[in-house]
């Protein structure tokens, strides 16, 4: 392995094309990563119809039934991701993953598909602890937020993508029921894109064995805080933990829910053929997610060089902002245009607000805990955000507004979630400044800021 050496802060760092050529695979796994979740999202029709189901199960489906498990097993996962090769950890993870999607295409009841989908939580939950801290090992500080951003097309590109599987393969197989597959041999539509994208998540898998495992840095820090505990250094840091996770859980919750039925929603709303629907839907969503995962990554740096108060953190305070009109304009909206407007505003404002999380959670904690903070932002999210989303719009179909009423489920039920999570990383900024200081004593921060402390908050000094 090479290393960079025109610069001290550089130093023991991988070679630049070892750094990219690790980043394009975390890209492709983070690509299946979000396939995989959401090819369901355009097969809602076969899938109830086959299996009998309404909408809130397929919100359980679409939520829950992964986001648990991913959350719970995230633990595990980010404290050996800590110890041991972080590789290891995603090549296991993707294998573990492929398997279950596969066996999502042998399902013939909703109980046997929600075992599956829980398998395929328990694998995922391996990618996000893992990655960002390879990335953050890959990587020198001022070049990690256009690194997470390029991370996150992999995310975007794959919400995006499982848009245009499902519309291409009922365009492909237009009338068609049934599909003939080798080995498998007469199956269903929706049955079929399960085994194929299941099929392409373990040749990923097997691929991985060529990245290699990069030396951890920030060593001095880490051994300065080798005795520490995570939950030990938590609860030293609640306020700053609790404001800034509680912001990203509000874009979570609403991100989720939005991108699990925005096909439903012009099918339903629009009459839209699924067809038009996955193209339409997929292409917005993956321009809109890409341009703003890559754009956030060079304003949260630029943030950073200009030592702004809040550092990366205003990135989701800005995107709630934006959030608010893309929300009313769903509401109000009889055009077609006007709603995939709404959509690429909301997903690329998404992409700026949420590709920042892993460097704003790993930032908040001591070198050694890096994947854990990964680990810890994912349980949360997965009980309280990446689950509760898609059954709430479920839910708010079922029982308040009716199959019809899906528009006004995305509208009323993401609002109060919106300037919640608006105020929530308003709020916190000055915490997760302090948090990040007390991580690494040589971040730059604006000292009279962090000085200034509230009631019932010991000041710094």
């Amino acid at each position: 392995m090479s290393y960079r050496t025109s610069a001290a802060e550089d130093s023991g760092y991988p070679s630049v094309g070892l750094a990219w050529y690790a980043l394009i695979c975390l890209v492709l796994c983070y690509f299946m990563y979000f396939v995989d979740r959401n090819i369901l999202t355009l097969l809602v029709a076969p899938v109830r119809r086959d299996l009998g189901i309404n909408d809130s199960q397929m919100g359980l489906l679409q939520g829950y039934s992964f986001s648990a498990l991913s959350g719970v097993m995230a633990i595990p996962f980010g404290w050996y991701a800590d110890h041991k090769s972080r590789r290891n950890v995603l090549i296991f993870g993707l294998g573990f993953w492929g398997l279950s999607t596969i066996a999502s295409g042998f399902t013939t009841s909703f109980t046997e598909l929600l075992l599956t989908r829980m398998g395929l939580g328990i694998g995922e939950a391996a990618l996000m602890p893992a990655a960002f801290s390879l990335i953050s090992d890959y990587f020198p500080k001022e070049q990690r937020g256009r690194a997470v951003g390029i991370f996150g097309i992999g995310g975007f590109g794959g919400i995006g993508l499982s848009y245009l599987i499902g519309g291409a393969v009922l365009a492909t197989f237009r009338g068609v029921e049934t599909v003939e597959l080798p080995v498998v041999g007469t199956t269903s539509l929706w049955h079929a894109a399960f085994m194929v994208v299941g099929l392409i998540t373990l040749v990923l898998a097997a691929f991985l064995a060529t990245v290699r495992e990069p030396p951890r840095h920030d060593t001095t820090q880490q051994s300065m805080e080798a005795g520490e505990k995570f939950f030990s250094y938590f609860r030293q840091h609640w306020v700053s933990f609790t404001l800034v996770m509680g912001g990203y859980l509000c874009l979570a919750f609403c991100a989720i829910g939005w991108f699990a039925w925005l096909p439903t929603y012009f099918i339903r709303e629009f009459k839209m053929a699924p067809i038009a629907a996955g193209v339409q839907v997929g292409i917005v969503t993956t321009v809109g997610g890409v341009l703003g995962a890559v754009a956030g990554g060079y304003i949260a740096d630029w943030m950073m060089r200009r030592n702004l108060r809040g550092g990366k953190l205003l990135t989701l305070t800005i995107m709630f902002v934006v959030w608010i009109p893309c929300a009313l304009g769903i509401f109000v909206s009889n055009d077609v245009t006007l709603s995939l407007a709404c959509v690429f505003l909301f997903t690329f404002m998404d992409g700026i607000g949420f590709m920042q999380y892993g460097n704003v959670m790993q930032e908040m904690f001591p070198a050694h805990l890096r994947a854990r903070s990964i680990a810890a932002w994912g349980i949360c999210t997965a009980i309280l955000s990446y689950g509760l989303g898609p059954l709430a719009f479920g839910l708010a179909t079922d029982y308040v507004f009716g199959a019809a009423g899906l528009r006004s489920a995305i509208s009323l039920v993401s609002m109060p979630v919106i300037i919640l999570g608006f105020a929530l990383s308003w709020w916190g900024r000055k915490p997760y400044d302090r948090a990040r200081h007390a991580a690494d004593p040589t971040v730059v921060v604006d000292e009279e800021w962090l000085n200034d402390a509230p009631m019932g908050v010991p000041s710094r000094t």
